[in-house]
């Protein structure tokens, strides 16, 4: 069964948490990179101390938004935030990185987001 490309939170909800992301990674992305569209490198600064504020979030972004996909990725050399969603959710990674690192996207865009609250589905823009 595909996972539906949804999120959960209504629109409120979801800006708030838009904004917390916002708060965690201002200070510690260093790069964002575009693997591919549907595949994000946020390499973050060496300094980074609160790895698990970084982890919780991503797993509460999971909880409404079950077609992200989250890995801390630790190497020799530097330590990233790997983003990955599936090919119908590449605008929704496109409009993560816009507010998260916008110089990751070469174009504009206006994303289409579909929430999915309290039992009926509805839409808006992001």
């Amino acid at each position: 069964m595909d996972t539906p490309i949804a999120c959960t939170l209504d629109f409120d909800s979801a800006r708030a948490q838009l904004r917390e992301w916002r708060d965690v990674l201002a200070n510690v992305v260093e790069r964002c990179d575009r693997v591919e569209p549907t595949r994000a490198r946020l390499v973050l600064v060496d300094e980074v101390k609160d790895v698990s504020t970084l982890a919780n979030l991503a797993q509460l972004e999971t909880r409404c938004c079950t077609f992200f996909h989250f890995t801390i990725d630790v190497t020799a050399t530097n330590f990233a935030l790997v983003v990955e969603v599936p090919t119908d959710a590449s605008p929704l990674l496109a409009g993560f990185l816009d507010d998260i690192c916008p110089e990751a996207l070469e174009d504009d865009h206006q994303v289409d987001v579909p929430v999915v609250a309290n039992s009926s589905a509805s839409r808006r823009d992001s």
